[in-house]
């Protein structure tokens, strides 16, 4: 099986090699450095191909402030076509009805990877996604 390293000291160690080309990849980590170690994937991996971060969670400023701590500009990523950021947080106070469903988020990041030439999609939370798509009222 072909792997792509993920440029992460230590983690392709872990992985044999890193992580499985072309499939679905899930890592998980319980403590609370869990958001940069998301961001820290996907910036890494800018200096192979092109990628998305989409989160639930994080906002805009504090991922601005997590990548300042590795030296890396997330505007100037962005802004050069290397780097897409999907925020799909919602609301607390938002009332959701109906069920959840995915095709729409899932168009957007299709059309990001697409316009952008993205090889990886780092999801940031898809415990949060799990939630959404269990909770049918």
């Amino acid at each position: 099986m072909r792997k792509a390293a993920t440029q992460i000291r230590g983690l392709d160690s872990v992985l044999h090699g890193g992580i499985p080309e072309g499939f679905m990849t899930l890592l998980s980590r319980t403590w609370h450095r869990k958001d940069p170690d998301a961001l820290e994937l996907i910036l890494r991996s800018l200096s192979v191909s092109p990628g998305i971060l989409f989160t639930f969670e994080e906002t805009k400023a504090s991922l601005d402030r997590y990548a300042s701590l590795f030296g890396w500009d997330m505007n100037q990523l962005e802004a050069s076509q290397k780097l897409r950021v999907i925020n799909a947080a919602i609301d607390p106070d938002s009332i959701l009805s109906g069920d959840f469903d995915l095709r729409g988020l899932m168009a957007i990041v299709r059309q990001h990877a697409k316009t952008i030439g993205a090889q990886r999609i780092v999801i940031d939370a898809p415990d949060v996604l799990i939630l959404l798509l269990n909770n049918r009222n």
